[in-house]
Formats: C-alpha cells, sequence, structure tokens
C-alpha cells in the first residue's frame, strides 16, 4: 500500500463527491462539506500570501472548536505544517516551543491571545479573522501543488530527558499511509460519526481529524475538557450515535466503571493506545460492550500508530499484545548489537517503514541517535527507530510490549520523560537533587511521586514546588507526591535506588495543618469515599485533594461515587476549583441538597443517617 496524496488532498476529493454532507458537528453548530472547505481554503490564501509554504510551521493555540477545524486545514492547504501550542500549557513552556520550533506566525483565539503576546512574530486571531473571510466571501481553489508528500504536516513535541521538549517532525506519506489503513480495515461510511475528543497536542488526534473527512462521516467534536467528564461522554456518545471512538485505557476503565454503563449498539470500534491495555479491562469491555476493542501501539515519532490488535473477546487472556505491524511499517525485537532474538526472548522494539519521522526538529544528535540505519531495510538510506520500548515476539505471530529500558514513562496516555521533570526540581533554590518514579500503590493508578532533598537553607513546601513546576510544565507531568527526604538510598554501586524509595504517607507528604476528624454525615460518607482512592490510614476534613495526589480522573470517579450517594451532581470544574478538600466538597453538596429538598425533609433525612457507624456507612456505599 502505497501512501499517494496529502492529507488536505483526500478530504477535498470528498468534498467533490459529498459537498451537501454535515462534515463537522460541535455544540449545536455545524458545517458542511463544502463549506468547511471554502473557509479553510480562504485562509490558506491568506497564509500562503503571509510566506507560508512547504515546511514551514505554523502554530495553533486554539481549543477545540470548528475554528480549530478550519485552521488546521487552511494550515496544511497553504502547504505548510502545523505545531500544537496548547492553551493549557503554561506560558513559559509555549515560549519556549515557539523560539525552539522557529515558528514565526501563530494562530490563535481571542481568549488566549495573551499567551503569545511576547511572540516576536505575527499572531492573528483566527475565530475573528474566520468571521472576516466569510463576509468577503473568497472564493475556493484548492492549490497546493507545491506541496510533496514528503514534506511535514505537523510537529508534536514531546517531553525531553534533558529537560527540555523535543519537536517530532511527522510527513504527509507518514499520516496518509495510517489514514488509509484505516479506511481499508474498519471501512468508516457516510452514515457514521468518530467523536473527536483527544487534545490536539495529542498526536493520535491527528487521526481522530482527518479519517472521517476521506468517507464523507461527520466528525464530531467534544467540548473543550469534555474529555474529563464522564457523564458528557456517555451523554454525547449516546445522543449522537458515535460509532468510531478512541479512550486512553486508564479513561476507558474509568468511562466503563459509571452508572449509566450499558451496551451501545451503535458504537461500532473503540480503538485504544498511549498505555497498556490490560486484560482485565479487555475483559471487562468484552462483558459489557459489543462493539470491537482495538490495541494500537506506536511512539509519536513513527505517526501515532504501527500495529494493531483486535481483541478476540476471550476471557481467559492473561497477555494483551500489542499486535502486528500495519502496511508498509516493520517491527523489529533486536539486541544492543542489532540482531534479531528468537521467539520469545526480550529486546527491543525497533520499528521502520513509511511512518517514521523526518527526526526533531533542530536535534541533528538526537537524531542520529534514536533513527540509525536499517540493516533489514533493503532500500538505500532506509531507517529504524529505537523506541526505548522491550518487547518479544509471542507464539502466535504477535507483539507483547514489555515497558521502557529507560526513565521514560507513560502515565494516563501521556508519554513523560521523568528527567525533564527532575531537572526542572533541580532548578528551584531549595532543592538539591530530585529523583521522579511512577508508583502504582493501587492497582491500574499509577502516579508521579518526586522524592527530594532540599538545600541545607531551607525546605520548600509541596505548594512552592508545585507552583514552581507549573510555571514550566503541563498538569499531565507535575507529580502527585512530593517526598522530602534527608538521602536517597543506594545501590551497591552508588546509584540511586528506586526500588526502595518509601511509598508517601501523609506525614511524608508535609500536610502543614493538623488533622481534623470528619464530623458531619457528609463529611464521613465523603471521608470513606476518598479512601477508595488515596491508599492512606486517615484523610482529614482540610487535606487537599491535589496533595494527596488526586487528579482530573480520580476526581470524576470520586464524583461519580458522590452521585450515587448523594443524588447532588456536582460539576468537575466545581470540585477541581472550589471543592478540593472534604469540608468545601460537603458544602457544595450541603447546598445542593438544600436547593432539592426542603428543610424538614433534609433534617429528617439526615436525622436518620446521623448515627450511623463508619463501618455502616461503608455498608451503604457498597
Amino acid at each position: 500500500m502505497e501512501a499517494k496524496g496529502l492529507i488536505h488532498e483526500l478530504f477535498e476529493q470528498q468534498v467533490e463527491r459529498t459537498p451537501d454532507r454535515e462534515a463537522v458537528r460541535f455544540q449545536g453548530e455545524s458545517v458542511t462539506y463544502a463549506e468547511l472547505n471554502r473557509r479553510s481554503d480562504a485562509l490558506a490564501q491568506r497564509l500562503r500570501r503571509s510566506g507560508i509554504g512547504p515546511d514551514k510551521l505554523v502554530g495553533i493555540g486554539m481549543e477545540r472548536s470548528i475554528e480549530m477545524v478550519v485552521a488546521l486545514y487552511a494550515v496544511l492547504k497553504a502547504g505548510g505544517a502545523y505545531v500544537p501550542l496548547d492553551p493549557d500549557y503554561p506560558k513559559d513552556r509555549l515560549a519556549y516551543m515557539v523560539k525552539d520550533s522557529q515558528v514565526g506566525l501563530v494562530l490563535t483565539q481571542r481568549q488566549f491571545s495573551g499567551l503569545f503576546d511576547e511572540l516576536e512574530g505575527d499572531v492573528w486571531i483566527a475565530d475573528e479573522l474566520d468571521s472576516v473571510l466569510q463576509e468577503n466571501g473568497k472564493g475556493s481553489d484548492n492549490g497546493t501543488a507545491r506541496t510533496r508528500d514528503g514534506h511535514l504536516a505537523y510537529m508534536f513535541y514531546t517531553s525531553g530527558s534533558t529537560g527540555r521538549p523535543k519537536g517530532a517532525m511527522n510527513t504527509h506519506a507518514a499520516i496518509v499511509n495510517r489514514l488509509r489503513w484505516l479506511q481499508k480495515t474498519f471501512v468508516m461510511g457516510e452514515n457514521d460519526k468518530l467523536l473527536q475528543k483527544s487534545p490536539y497536542s495529542f498526536d493520535v488526534s491527528v487521526w481522530e481529524f482527518y479519517w472521517p473527512h476521506m468517507c464523507g462521516a461527520c466528525l464530531v467534536i467534544a467540548k473543550p475538557k469534555g474529555h474529563l467528564d464522564n457523564a458528557y461522554l456517555w451523554e454525547i456518545i449516546k445522543s449522537e450515535q458515535i460509532s468510531f471512538v478512541q479512550f486512553v485505557p486508564t479513561m476507558l476503565q474509568t468511562f466503563l466503571s459509571a452508572d449509566q454503563c450499558e451496551d451501545l449498539p451503535f458504537l461500532r470500534h473503540v480503538f485504544l493506545c498511549g498505555e497498556p491495555l490490560t486484560p482485565t479491562l479487555n475483559e471487562r469491555f468484552c462483558s459489557l460492550m459489543s462493539a470491537q476493542l482495538h490495541n494500537l501501539y506506536g511512539p509519536t515519532e513513527a505517526a501515532v500508530f504501527v500495529t494493531n490488535w483486535t481483541s478476540d473477546r476471550q476471557p481467559e487472556r492473561t497477555v494483551i499484545p500489542i499486535g502486528t505491524a500495519i502496511a508498509e511499517n516493520a517491527m523489529y525485537v533486536l539486541n544492543d548489537r542489532y540482531e534479531h532474538v528468537a521467539q520469545g526472548e526480550t529486546g527491543e522494539l525497533f520499528i521502520s517503514g513509511i511512518g517514521l519521522a523526518r527526526g526533531y526538529a533542530g536535534r541533528p544528535d538526537l537524531t542520529a541517535e534514536r533513527f540509525v540505519p536499517n540493516p533489514y531495510g533493503g532500500e538505500p538510506g532506509a531507517r529504524m527507530y529505537h523506541t526505548g520500548d522491550l518487547g518479544r515476539w509471542l507464539q502466535d505471530g504477535n507483539l507483547e510490549c514489555l515497558g521502557r529500558n529507560d526513565d521514560q514513562v507513560k502515565v494516563r496516555g501521556f508519554r513523560i520523560e521523568l528527567g525533564e521533570i527532575c531537572s526542572v526540581l533541580e532548578q528551584h533554590v531549595g532543592v538539591r537533587q530530585a529523583v521522579a518514579v511512577v508508583r502504582e500503590d493501587q492497582p491500574g493508578d499509577e502516579r508521579i511521586c518526586a522524592y527530594f532533598i532540599p538545600d541545607h537553607v531551607y525546605s520548600p513546601s509541596v505548594s512552592e514546588l508545585r507552583g514552581h513546576l507549573q510555571q514550566t510544565l503541563p498538569d499531565y507531568m507535575i507529580p502527585s507526591y512530593f517526598v522530602e527526604m534527608e538521602t536517597f538510598p543506594l545501590t551497591p554501586s552508588g546509584k540511586t535506588d528506586r526500588k526502595q524509595l518509601p511509598s508517601p504517607t501523609l506525614s511524608r507528604l508535609m500536610i502543614a495543618h493538623a488533622f481534623v476528624p470528619p464530623e458531619t454525615f457528609i463529611q464521613k460518607e465523603l471521608a470513606v469515599i476518598w479512601s477508595q482512592f488515596f491508599s492512606f490510614d486517615q484523610i482529614g476534613v482540610d487535606d487537599d485533594f491535589i496533595d494527596l495526589g488526586g487528579h482530573s480522573l480520580v476526581a470524576t470517579q470520586i464524583l461519580v461515587r458522590c452521585g450515587d450517594v448523594f443524588g447532588v451532581k456536582v460539576s468537575l470544574k466545581d470540585m477541581l476549583t472550589r471543592g478540593t478538600t472534604i469540608r468545601a466538597l460537603a458544602s457544595i453538596i450541603e447546598t445542593g441538597l438544600l436547593e432539592d429538598t426542603d428543610d424538614a425533609e433534609l433534617n429528617a433525612m439526615l436525622g436518620e443517617l446521623e448515627h450511623l457507624s463508619e463501618k455502616e456507612i461503608e455498608e451503604l456505599l457498597k
């Protein structure tokens, strides 16, 4: 299978076939194929006049919207490539990405323009510009003859072990190969809908955006941050009759734990990527859902994914493979001499084929280190990519991924170099040395834990350290726990012994206030609920959810349990901004109860429940 054509050409060909079909739907608004094509062409013409062309990078700092889709296509139609500049990232990190990529133009929305006010290049307000271009009625020319499939389509930044994120440069040929394989294998049709919910700074968003538009389907865009709201996802998947959707396994686990969980007969294919699929999750999905489940594997440096395994729905499976290579790509399991290892033996996974990125922007040394000559390629100049993942061939011909051989990790689907966290943490004046690890103190719940030895002058607080990191790192890289230590345990060779680092406890987490036990019935029930997600002996009413190691997925699960117990719906935003302690969350719930129940009824209900013991509360929650 050859990857012929450009990403936007696949869309333009579909425009000719189905100009009046709905192309994108977002929060009650929609555009047809013809309208999306016309609007993106108008912006593309303006971009070309400003000098955008092949291999020229354009930053896109927007949140999910129809205007974002217009901007993505416009950059490609102009011949350029886009760099996602997620508005949720710290301003310092965005500034670094803009400078490092040498982006000279950023498309953003008015509400985020302040993030780029120090940019030396141009900043265009895309939502306002789009309105102007629509009023001017610019026509469609679909003209990008200068662009070839070897030119760049996008560049995604990934975490870097040296403390600097690095940009992986991907071509049209690489992603078009993926799109053609997806369509040939799974056959999306004009009546299908795909839910675009992945953050666009996450590379799986690429095929979410473009696959529906090569076959006449409708792209349904989730609201900003909607991917974190379990109730919202169930609502939109059901109301829109979504037939294709992608999850990170951790998020699928949360999705399937919801009370409203039920089979969705219109949902045909569910794709997983970003982290391992466990046998338990595979079994649970297959017992609840009739859709096909597909386990994809691949790094950003290989255009999103390179292997696929479709679940055989066998509940006795104890090993979940990542499958086999897709068309025009190859997978190898090699030793440190680049020799094939025998079936069943462990080696490093290497990737070759049309999917490989061009390399890292401005990092020829790192590119040469990770992209090496392929002795099995058969073509001059063929390369293969060091994934850093360990794996082995199974007897049935599938690959199993066995984790990393370095400090790179994936947490909730995000690729993270622990060395980058340590590098930034050690820049704090109060930190002499830092080590970061991923802990799984509760099964299926991985969290980053930072251990640090303070400077001899003073010991920084958790809030200081978290604030320091938040100036540079995105939220998904902020450790859940910060543990102060006098020294680090060492191996016989003198290296830090990560396996001997202690489990975080409330005493080690440097909680600044005294323990205050829950008093009211609601507080007691909340303490029981929270204890199911945090491995601490006791949780006080003033202990902060974030300091305890909480994150958005845990918050979502807690809110589901609160809805079951109290019958009050609390939004994720309210919990993460106003209800991060048991005391505060109890107040929000009490307010909700008062709004739904008259005083006499509420007092009678609480009076009946107040006498319950902690054990009886636990039984009630079951």
